[in-house]
């Protein structure tokens, strides 16, 4: 696997970036998919501008930090992207980080009281409208560099699935999911923040998780999946998709919501379209931490 002609094709640029935080605290409180725990996050505006951090009450004395920024990414998987700290590990961050992106959300202190976050309805939607209800608060702009894609590049993994990076004015995502199935075969989705109204931000943040019937035995063997239920998951066999859909392309539109959390372990804006395909949890961080990497 490679990503081709990086040090040409990638660039940092100077950029100021308004930096965001909520106007008050609010919490959330539902199970972990893969532990099934009761599991609560409170959420307190950050006013010091050191990003999202979660933060997990080992003991009586000890709190340990996840930031969420590409050196803290641990061993993720294709189920979940986790953040590692002082050897523990917080998994699915994902889609409360992609509800952090569309609301602009840029610096919060979560206090957490389990090492995994809420599947919620199986969306960033529960976490992206309780921003909006709580409304958010400018705390000023940091001097930051911006990475831009300034000519087209891939990133290619030994069973063909990849990334492709091309030029653009704006941070624009597309996500290519292909499966060999009746009903969902070949499709597509698109985002670009900037150009998107509130209706396509909450129709991004709707998405759904999904999985087959015939891997849930399987992922509880290696205890994943524990808590999960029709309640936080878009559940299908090998014909037939038995969870009614909230729009026809919500499969796909997940997806590109996993690729939006967890793009965002960037920590700092991207200029250029990225596309991925057919990829994962673990191949997205891999790009992350490559493009992190390049400009150490």
């Amino acid at each position: 696997m490679g990503l081709l002609n990086l040090s040409a094709s990638v660039a940092l640029k100077a950029n100021r970036q308004e930096k965001k935080t909520l106007k008050e605290i609010c919490s959330f409180t539902g199970v972990g998919i893969h532990s099934n725990q009761s599991i609560t996050l409170l959420c307190r505006p950050s006013f010091s501008s050191t990003g999202i951090r979660f933060l997990y009450k080992k003991d009586a004395l000890e709190s340990i930090v996840f930031k969420a920024q590409s050196d803290c990414i641990g061993v993720s998987h294709l189920r979940s992207t986790q953040l590692e700290a002082k050897g523990f590990n917080l998994q699915t961050v994902e889609h409360f980080l992609a509800a952090c992106y569309l609301a602009g959300v840029t610096d919060l202190d979560i206090e957490i009281d389990a090492l995994e976050l809420p599947i919620m309805d199986g969306s960033a939607l529960p976490f992206y409208q309780k921003f909006l209800d709580v409304g958010l608060k400018c705390i000023g702009e940091d001097q930051i560099n911006a990475m831009v894609i300034k000519r087209p590049c891939v990133y290619v993994f030994d069973n063909g699935i990849g990334f492709y990076l091309f030029p653009d004015e704006l941070s624009r995502f597309s996500y290519i999911l292909d499966y060999e199935h009746p009903q969902i075969g070949s499709r597509q989705a698109h985002f670009c923040l900037k150009e998107a109204g509130e209706a396509e931000k909450k129709k991004q943040a709707s998405a759904r998780t999904f999985g087959f019937l015939a891997d849930l035995e399987m992922l509880n063997k290696q205890g994943k999946a524990l808590g999960a239920s029709v309640d936080n998951c878009i559940v299908m066999d090998q014909t037939t998709i038995k969870t009614e859909l909230r729009h026809p392309n919500e499969l796909a539109t997940h997806k590109l919501l996993d690729l939006l959390g967890d793009l965002s372990l960037l920590a700092k804006p991207l200029y250029g379209h990225i596309v991925g395909f057919k990829t994962g949890h673990a191949n997205n961080v891999e790009l992350v931490k490559v493009l992190a990497a390049s400009f150490v």
